[in-house]
């Protein structure tokens, strides 16, 4: 049985978009939207922002409606 509150997350080079919490934790991330659309589905809740890995660090965009 899944748990909602156990997660795992990376963040690459490949990944385009991420799910937060209310707290502003990362849950999941994905390369395409899709992927981030269809947990933030599964879960019943979470914001997508964009994300982008840089040499400097990660920047995290704007929310995705």
């Amino acid at each position: 049985m899944d748990n909602p509150y156990r997660y795992e997350c990376f963040i690459t080079d490949m990944s385009g978009f991420g799910l937060f919490d209310d707290s502003g934790c990362l849950r999941c991330t994905s390369p395409d939207l899709d992927g981030v659309v269809f947990e933030r589905n599964r879960l019943g809740w979470g914001k997508i922002r964009r994300i982008k890995l840089t040499k400097k660090g990660v920047i995290f965009g704007k929310e995705v409606d």
